[in-house]
């Protein structure tokens, strides 16, 4: 993260599953607003993933 830029941690928390390991690498930078929405959705995630069983909700 870069001084001066603004960090979209709603945006970026809501990128694709990809993104994941990158974001929990950042997190120590980010603000502890920041790190709350990024876990939260992260965790909100997974948990729906988990939830899912209908066959199409397969990779």
């Amino acid at each position: 993260m870069r001084e001066g830029r603004h960090f979209d941690a709603n945006y970026a928390a809501n990128l694709s599953d990809d993104a994941t390991p990158a974001l929990l690498e950042n997190l120590p930078a980010m603000s502890f607003e920041q790190q709350c929405a990024v876990k939260f959705k992260i965790v909100h995630r997974f948990e729906t993933s988990q939830t899912e069983t209908d066959f199409r909700t397969w990779n």
